[in-house]
């Protein structure tokens, strides 16, 4: 999951981790990492020090993750995830407004 952790991030670890599957957590500074662990995170990939790609697919046994959490982009900003798998599950996780 990206932006692991942000406040949905750190709740999406927990939902993850409650429907049994393996949560796997990305961050760009190493900084965040032992507390991502601490959350509950399985896996922690460091995007400024790893190869985000390689590093699924390395913990995946070469399939690549089955659902992925993001959050909502704005329009025009990017495409699929990295890392995707052909029929992966995407959820789309966005702040309600009030």
């Amino acid at each position: 999951m990206t932006a692991a952790s942000s406040s949905v991030g750190l709740a999406a670890i927990q939902v993850v981790r409650g429907l049994g599957a393996v949560p796997v957590a990305t961050t760009r500074t190493r900084a965040k990492r032992e507390a991502l662990l601490k959350a509950g995170a399985a896996e922690v990939i460091v995007t400024q020090e790893e190869d985000l790609v390689g590093r699924v697919r390395e913990l995946t046994a070469g399939r690549g993750a089955e659902v992925r959490l993001r959050r909502r982009r704005r329009a025009g900003r990017g495409g699929p995830g990295p890392g995707r798998r052909p029929r992966q599950h995407a959820v789309p996780v966005r702040r309600v407004e009030r």
